[in-house]
């Protein structure tokens, strides 16, 4: 036969099961009233889904594994697309060929064009970069333009006073994710613990506000047999009396 609890509404949440333990009188009230029934497993996968210690937790591992995805993505390779279009119309003072300044009223359009192919590399620490890049200059004055391209570009970026934080990152970020999945599996299972303590001592609790019950109500009987046992011996006695006389 399996041990029961019974909750305060339908809809309450692990914190009334918290509620109840302190409160026995509840429990018996919603046994009266016909309240849902939860068993021993029932309780522990409610505390584990609504309570705050097994959200705090889930929350904390969410984190964790972001961190850890955001870790994973620095050793793929990364595609950008950019572009930096600008318009200029100003007077600016331009040389000329034969050496003398002049103030010269600019008009243009700028825009350019730059697809970035990059990769970390881990031993080194350094960033190997193929790119390819377009750009066009629209002069607004003459109505002339001009274009310059670059196909293919390689290029490599290498820190030669810093520390390789890829090779560091290799060797920690695993440990704090399997110490981060460790310490959710912990705290579920101490919810769960702590639901079933709660569990049997709700359990423990009716069991002995029934018997209490039970022995509280056998005396009043008790006394109300023996009441009517007495009155009816005097009834008795005075009957006899008057039959005498």
């Amino acid at each position: 036969m399996r041990k029961t609890i019974r909750e305060v509404h339908p809809a309450a949440r692990w914190a009334c099961l918290v509620a109840v333990c302190h409160c026995l009188a509840v429990p018996m009230a919603g046994q009266e009233g016909g309240g849902r029934q939860l068993t021993l497993g029932e309780v522990v996968r409610l505390a584990r889904k609504q309570s705050p210690d097994a959200l705090s937790a889930r929350h904390t591992f969410r984190a964790a594994y972001w961190n850890y995805r955001a870790y994973r993505a620095n050793y793929l390779p990364s595609l950008t697309l950019t572009s930096n279009p600008s318009l200029d119309r100003s007077i600016n003072k331009v040389t000329q060929s034969d050496g003398t300044v002049r103030f010269i009223e600019q008009n243009f359009v700028n825009s350019d064009l730059t697809l970035n192919l990059s990769q970390n590399v881990p031993f080194t620490g350094g960033v190997v970069t193929l790119s390819s890049s377009l750009a066009r200059l629209d002069m607004l004055t003459d109505h002339t333009s001009s274009w310059q391209t670059a196909p293919v570009q390689l290029s490599y970026q290498q820190s030669l006073f810093g520390y390789n934080s890829l090779k560091w990152d290799r060797r920690i970020e695993p440990v704090r994710y399997r110490e981060a999945e460790a310490a959710y599996v912990e705290s579920l299972e101490l919810v769960a613990a702590n639901a079933a303590q709660l569990f049997f001592a709700l359990a423990s609790a009716q069991s002995d506000y029934a018997i209490a019950t039970s022995n509280y109500a056998q005396p009043t009987r008790s006394t109300a047999w023996h009441g009517g046992a007495t009155n009816s011996s005097a009834r008795s006695q005075r009957t006899i009396c008057c039959n005498s006389s």
